[in-house]
């Protein structure tokens, strides 16, 4: 029989879970209102904020948002992993978690859907 967690850790994992399901249902209340790559984009800013995983968040969170945008009939969203992007990347997702200022982050994801949606553009031209 496996021992019960200490109540810290048992805390933590009931916050990480009331969390993951609040935005949960955020997501399913804004899925008729919100764009599609806004709502991808909010997801992703919403599942890495709470890191509810070990390893791996922000691969995660970037396959769902482009999930999300597939099944909305958009490009992936490529964020490239050159140290500028990076460092967009991540300033934009602390502005939104420490003060709780999204744009940024709805920007750089607008930005790369457009740049996709180009790249597309460039290939079915030729």
């Amino acid at each position: 029989m496996s021992e019960l967690p200490a109540v810290d850790t048992f805390r933590l994992i009931i916050y990480i879970y009331l969390n993951l399901w609040r935005n949960i249902l955020n997501f399913t209340r804004n899925i008729d209102t919100l764009h599609p790559v806004l709502l991808a984009g909010d997801m992703h800013e919403k599942l890495v904020t709470i890191h509810p995983f070990i390893d791996d968040n922000g691969r995660t969170a970037r396959l769902i948002m482009n999930l999300i945008l597939m099944q909305n009939r958009y490009p992936i969203a490529n964020i490239f992993g050159s140290t500028e992007s990076r460092i967009a990347y991540y300033n934009a997702l602390q502005k939104a978690r420490i003060e709780d200022y999204s744009l940024d982050f709805y920007l750089l994801i607008v930005n790369a859907v457009k740049d996709s949606i180009k790249n597309y553009l460039k290939v079915l031209e030729r």
